[in-house]
């Protein structure tokens, strides 16, 4: 055992700069780590303030500027500017604006999947909506993209079937094509009717929608 520490006393000696080097890269990399996570701190705390200051201004024109200003990080600040920029291009009808928005968020920002799903759920009745105001056939493909990021979940699975519902019927409605007599849309009504995995609440507005649609 003597032997032992005898060697590492050696070895040590011998090798005291290599270790010094070593040990101070060590100490060098944990000074930056901290530098760096102090000034990501600070970041987010400047940009937090920056957002609250953004959003607490009158919807004017220099807000929607203001806000795509702060979307360059894809941090959690950039998440919300956009959010918010989407909810004043719905509110003023630019959907086609609001609906590339949701697009970019969902493709280009690392977001967990059950986060895609809850914005992919607001961004289909978006697209829906924006179907049923302008009849313009490109928010179709909109609202196909925007169900198909909506995981089949237990949660999501019901909100994803009511949108394709939802959908299938817009589209007839558009095409005016009788809803009685198209056997696709009849299969997807069934699958929610029947389905154990669906909550009454959707249940009952698809029923009244298909009973609209039957009997208009």
């Amino acid at each position: 055992m003597n032997n032992f520490f005898k060697n590492i006393i050696e070895y040590s000696r011998n090798n005291i700069k290599f270790i010094s080097i070593i040990l101070l890269l060590i100490l060098l990399k944990k000074i930056i780590y901290n530098v760096y996570l102090y000034l990501q701190k600070n970041n987010l705390e400047k940009k937090s303030v920056i957002f609250f200051e953004t959003i607490e201004k009158l919807q004017t024109e220099n807000l929607i500027n203001d806000l795509s200003n702060l979307n360059n990080n894809k941090d959690f600040y950039s998440i919300l500017s956009i959010l918010k920029e989407i909810e004043i291009h719905n509110s003023e009808k630019n959907y086609s604006i609001s609906l590339d928005l949701y697009k970019n968020l969902i493709d280009h920002y690392k977001l967990d999947n059950l986060y895609v799903s809850a914005i992919s759920s607001k961004a289909s009745f978006t697209a829906i909506n924006a179907l049923l105001t302008s009849k313009e056939a490109n928010y179709i493909e909109y609202a196909e993209y925007f169900i198909s990021k909506i995981l089949n979940s237990e949660n999501y699975y019901p909100i994803k079937q009511e949108l394709t519902y939802l959908l299938a019927v817009t589209k007839l409605n558009i095409n005016n094509e009788n809803y009685s007599n198209n056997n696709d849309v009849k299969e997807i009504y069934n699958n929610i009717i029947n389905s154990e995995n669906i909550p009454i609440s959707i249940k009952d507005r698809v029923r009244k929608i298909n009973e609209y649609e039957s009997f208009k």
